[in-house]
């Protein structure tokens, strides 16, 4: 059976998977900072997950304060990867919000960095289009349109509709 992942919802750059399935979890694109700290070690903070569940909302003593958080787990093999920050009581933790930290041991890169199969990366402008050249040439154009003749209709009083 390959890998389960239900969608890579426009990863770019290098892609993260659980440790234990492989599954995919985030990519590169989607992270904020290394520079933090989780139960087992080094964490890193992303601003998404995919393919994870999510455990009931806790109120928790961090190092940087009061948070509610849900843990996070692999949809696959439900190993406990990290957790979610649901609100941050202090006003300089807010941007925490809706941000997942995956803890470094419970993820690993799991592929190079990949193309962007819908060209969102590229840098060039696109081509200008051409106005000199139509379509249809003017005259082919007039001969298909339909005529209409226009019809003179006198109303007189004694007719009926």
């Amino acid at each position: 059976m390959g890998r389960q992942f239900a969608g890579i919802c426009g990863a770019r750059g290098s892609l993260y998977g659980c440790v234990v399935c492989n599954t995919y979890l985030t990519c590169s694109k989607e992270l904020t900072s290394k520079a933090f700290t989780g139960s087992t070690g080094p964490a890193t903070l992303f601003k998404r997950a995919w393919n994870v569940v999510y455990g009931r909302c806790e109120h928790r003593k961090m190092t940087t304060g009061w948070h509610t958080v849900r843990d996070v787990f692999c949809v696959t093999c439900n190993q406990k990867l990290g957790w979610m920050y649901e609100m941050a009581v202090s006003e300089s933790q807010t941007y925490k919000e809706t941000q997942v930290i995956i803890e470094n041991a419970n993820f690993e890169k799991i592929a190079g960095a990949i193309k962007d199969p819908l060209g969102e990366d590229r840098q060039e402008a696109p081509p200008a289009p051409n106005l000199e050249m139509s379509r249809y040439p003017l005259e082919a154009e007039k001969k298909s349109r339909p005529q209409y003749r226009t019809v003179s209709v006198s109303s007189s009083s004694s007719a009926e509709c």
